[in-house]
């Protein structure tokens, strides 16, 4: 039992998000990005700010993370935070210490986003510093994204970009696009302004997901079908929602058809017109992430189980992980069960890590309120529900109700099941991180 105890704790302590100063809080930790395309996610909960450290000129921020790149070559860069809960703040810099000089920076990306983007155009041979900052001081899980500016080649239909695998993420300046000759309006448009092609064939009837999140303009796609113009519009879609530009349409593309992909400016361009288009699996995205596993003797074992995480505020519906002690939320979690266990009998474990000064684990009884503290040997988890028959996805509630009375601290929550023979699955991976702050 000693061993299967410090296995589990071990494996939990490395997955962590210990609340201390990020690694590369200061300037000369900053980490070194070697290859684009790059991204890289990590909590930002106890960055500072250096005592000579200056501020971004396009905004007043605080509590920085460092990067930096060094270009082989000319190239242009985007930079930008998108898939951050928190209100970013981008800069690059130059300069070996502090004063930096700033070349640019960006606080809101489009009207409608919280997060960063920003290009630039940089030189070979020149280490570039890429300062990330809070809006007011906030904190929070930073995404931060590089990617290189491709050249635009898609501009007639002829010419559009052939998608050979999914999930696929293209990057390019369009405005110096056109419109084709007879190329067909969309019936979700009015206008229609520098027009780029994509296409796609499957292999097997598949549901996707297409969007163009990240872009820096107000998009308008669609899909089509036919060999020339006039094509045929299948489906189409302006604005996702009344609050963001982008664009998104969930589509079923039937097996061995060529699709035809357009991506056009809603109105003339006033911005550089860096589109991002996305397409992925539909059953990629709704899962979540893949879970890790333990075995009876407590060594980690392979699993193809998903956590699928939701935070949902009676205030404000789907949100980030910034609650504020007042709101009301319901906490849960949808597992994909791996194939090998469906049909067998589990429980239900949840365990929340509070980071206190000293922090501790407690685990969840049988209902919301039932909190107990655990010392970290594994038989004793007790169970949150008992005896589930596993089908193929597991609906879960970790806490439903009022957050008045908690700590104002970060949590970490991990959920999961344990098999009769001792197998434990859980989102280890990705828990659920949420940081309660006061009003």
């Amino acid at each position: 039992m000693k061993l299967k105890t410090f296995s589990f704790i071990l494996l939990l302590i490395t997955l962590l998000p210990v609340y201390s100063a990020p690694i590369n809080d200061n300037l000369d930790s900053a980490i070194n990005i070697l290859k684009l395309p790059y991204t890289n996610t990590q909590d930002t909960f106890d960055a500072t700010t250096e005592s000579l450290e200056g501020f971004p000129t396009c905004t007043f921020s605080e509590a920085s993370v460092w990067y930096q790149y060094s270009p082989t070559i000319n190239e242009e860069i985007v930079f930008d935070t998108y898939g951050s809960n928190y209100d970013t703040v981008l800069g690059i810099w130059t300069g070996e210490q502090y004063p930096l000089t700033e070349l640019i920076c960006n606080d809101n990306g489009t009207e409608s986003t919280m997060q960063s983007q920003l290009s630039a155009e940089l030189t070979g041979g020149t280490k570039y510093l890429i300062g990330i900052n809070g809006f007011n001081k906030e904190t929070g899980k930073l995404t931060f994204n590089a990617k290189s500016l491709n050249i635009l080649n898609n501009d007639n239909l002829a010419n559009a970009i052939e998608i050979k695998n999914i999930p696929y993420t293209h990057t390019q300046q369009v405005n110096t696009a056109s419109t084709d000759a007879n190329e067909v309006l969309s019936a979700c448009a009015t206008s229609a302004y520098n027009s780029v092609w994509y296409q796609y064939k499957s292999n097997t009837t598949q549901s996707l997901q297409l969007n163009t999140l990240a872009s820096d303009y107000n998009t308008v796609l669609s899909l089509w079908s036919g060999t020339k113009h006039p094509l045929t519009e299948l489906a189409c879609n302006d604005d996702i929602d009344d609050h963001h530009d982008y664009s998104q349409i969930n589509v079923t593309l039937d097996a061995n058809k060529i699709y035809y992909i357009n991506v056009s400016s809603r109105t003339e361009l006033n911005t550089k017109g860096i589109l991002v288009f996305n397409l992925d699996s539909k059953t990629n995205l709704a899962k979540g992430s893949i879970g890790m596993a333990i075995d009876s003797t407590g060594s980690k074992i392979e699993t193809e189980s998903y956590f699928f995480n939701q935070i949902v505020t009676k205030q404000e519906g789907v949100t980030s992980n910034q609650l504020d002690i007042d709101s009301t939320v319901t906490i849960s979690v949808t597992t994909t069960i791996d194939d090998f266990d469906v049909g067998e009998t589990a429980d239900i474990l949840i365990l929340a890590l509070l980071h206190l000064e000293n922090p501790v684990f407690f685990m969840r009884g049988n209902d919301y309120l039932t909190w107990e503290l655990w010392n970290g040997d594994i038989p004793s988890i007790i169970a949150a529900e008992e005896n589930i028959k596993l089908s193929n996805t597991l609906q879960s509630t970790i806490y439903e109700g009022s957050l008045a009375g908690l700590p104002v601290i970060p949590y970490t929550v991990y959920i999961g099941y344990r098999l009769e023979a001792g197998k434990i699955v859980f989102n280890g991976n990705e828990p659920i991180s949420f940081k309660i702050n006061d009003n």
